[in-house]
């Protein structure tokens, strides 16, 4: 339990000092390393794999979480692109856009599936349980914290006016 209090802490603090960041793009970054990491320790404490499960286990799961970042970015993008193109009120690069987004969509959703589906052929079924359960608290956990934070920021910026 101390472990997992100090996780939490730690995943807190990192996240706060890289909003510090000047570099925003930079600050991202490094959060979503340092949560990376922490996510990594506590799955590891959750699972309680051995060595060789282990190896396996993050490997692939770093494999299928790089192909997922990749989509994201691209549907960031293409969502920036879509926003611009319904502001300037341009039909066919909507139609276009909205296609494409949705191609993206659909395959950010399957990558995800073959994520979980991967981990359900490495784990035993009470550790996947245990996986899918973690997966759920954790990001339910980062999302209160950016939503608290970002409540704190809005206060702030509220009483400087």
């Amino acid at each position: 339990m101390k472990i997992s209090l100090f996780n939490i802490i730690l995943l807190f603090v990192t996240v706060s000092f890289s909003y510090a960041q000047d570099n925003q793009s930079a600050a991202s970054n490094k959060a979503i390393e340092r949560i990376q990491q922490i996510r990594k320790v506590k799955l590891i404490e959750v699972l309680d794999l051995d060595d060789n499960t282990a190896d396996k286990f993050f490997l692939k799961d770093h494999q299928n979480s790089k192909k997922i970042d990749i989509i994201r970015q691209e549907i960031d993008n293409l969502s920036a692109e879509l926003e611009r193109s319904l502001r300037d009120g341009q039909q066919t690069d909507i139609r276009k856009k909205s296609d494409q987004m949705f191609t993206k969509m659909t395959e950010f959703m399957n990558l995800n599936v073959e994520r979980l589906k991967t981990a359900k052929q490495l784990l035993p079924e009470e550790k996947f349980a245990k996986f899918m359960v973690f997966e759920t608290k954790f990001r339910r956990e980062i999302e209160m914290f950016l939503i608290r934070k970002e409540g704190r920021m809005e206060k702030r910026n509220f009483q400087k006016r």
